[in-house]
């Protein structure tokens, strides 16, 4: 069996130290824009002998093309991969491309199932194994296999957990291709199918006048790490909320009015009478306990927008 895996983020890594180790392994590429995974499977790729293929953005087409007739790998397994994959090479391996979508379909089409998973408070979620066609996210279901969201789970937490499920994920798919049967193929209710654009300013940015607490904290942990909080501003200072901590109080104050700012943290009213309380943010001048906001000028009875 040769199989290759094409990836654009480290969820991947896990089920490619699996497959090496189980010896199906026999390339694994990514894009040249991501200098990081680069490096770590440029290293990889020096201590196992195993292939690394690189692409740009130019040619795409017909450099995948020409890199799948040079290996004829049996099957390509696709871990978060930019770039749409053109049916003259969708039919070129024997099993075709299998994708794992890090989220659940058909509910979570998109770019970032996590982020919306996580901001709509979901409590489970998951990765789909599915055949590549030439939808988005569209082509039938070979496995499902849930992950539970804790209460605050972070967006970086939950892909951590996703990608060791990953792997077991990818233990289950050789295991049905060695047994010779042909791979599942369950069709998805596109009914039930929604698709999720890659997420904006407006989707990452705290709307304090019309956001619950709990609706904030969300989007808080869905935007940590890779968005470096949730956005908002005050007096010209964009931060990057990480975390917070909701309570009760009988505050008369503008939702996004700063009430404190001392050693427990930033405190801000929220809607309904509750205030969150942040640990942490992000600034310009990088990760900061609140209190330290105070040398910027802010201080309370700011608001933020």
């Amino acid at each position: 069996m040769k199989a290759i895996v094409i990836c654009n983020n480290n969820v991947a890594l896990p089920a490619i130290q699996y497959m090496a180790q189980s010896g199906v392994l026999t390339a694994v590429a990514t894009i040249s824009d991501n200098h990081e995974l680069c490096g770590i499977l440029s290293s990889f790729s020096e201590a196992t002998g195993i292939e690394l293929k690189i692409f740009g953005n130019k040619d795409f087409v017909n450099e995948m093309n020409t890199w799948l007739d040079n290996i004829t790998p049996d099957v390509v397994l696709m871990m978060t991969w930019p770039y749409k994959i053109h049916e003259s090479a969708l039919c070129k391996p024997k099993l075709g491309f299998v994708n794992f979508h890090y989220g659940l379909l058909p509910y979570y089409r998109g770019v970032n199932p996590v982020f919306e998973q996580i901001r709509k408070r979901e409590k489970t979620g998951g990765i789909t194994v599915h055949h590549a066609d030439a939808g988005i996210d569209t082509g039938p279901v070979i496995l499902q296999q849930t992950v539970p969201i804790q209460p605050g789970d972070s967006f970086g937490m939950h892909m951590n957990n996703l990608s060791y499920a990953g792997a077991e994920a990818v233990k289950t798919l050789i295991s049905m291709i060695r047994s010779g049967r042909p791979l599942p193929a369950f069709p998805q209710d596109d009914r039930d199918g929604v698709y999720y654009q890659k997420p904006g300013h407006k989707d990452v940015s705290i709307n304090w006048q019309e956001m619950e607490a709990e609706d904030i904290i969300a989007l808080a942990n869905a935007c940590n790490p890779w968005n470096y909080g949730a956005a908002t501003s005050v007096n010209n200072n964009m931060i990057g909320i990480l975390d917070a901590v909701a309570h009760n109080n009988n505050h008369e104050q503008i939702p996004g009015t700063i009430l404190e700012i001392d050693n427990d943290g930033l405190t801000v009213c929220c809607k309904n009478n509750k205030v969150l309380i942040i640990p942490m943010v992000y600034t310009a001048a990088g990760f900061i306990r609140p209190v330290q906001l105070l040398r910027f000028g802010l201080n309370k009875g700011l608001c933020f927008s």
